[in-house]
């Protein structure tokens, strides 16, 4: 937002493209900060890590990994 104003000031006008994209790359990082966050899992506890399979057999907890997810 600094060099919006600070253009501002030199020319004195505001430039709609640079407040659109400042405005949208802030958007963007917020909400990746937010998904990053709400994404989060805890390992779970021990009795926790087998539960039923529609198989009729016991699913078994494995680990935790990453995973890259792109979003609108």
């Amino acid at each position: 937002m600094r060099v919006i104003f600070n253009a501002r000031r030199k020319t004195g006008r505001l430039d709609l493209e640079a407040i659109e994209m400042a405005v949208r790359s802030a958007m963007h990082q917020a909400g990746a900060a937010a998904l990053t966050q709400l994404l989060q899992f805890a390992t779970p506890a021990a009795d926790q890590r087998s539960i039923p399979c529609p198989c009729g057999q016991q699913a078994h907890y494995r680990e935790l990994r990453s995973k890259s997810l792109l979003t609108a």
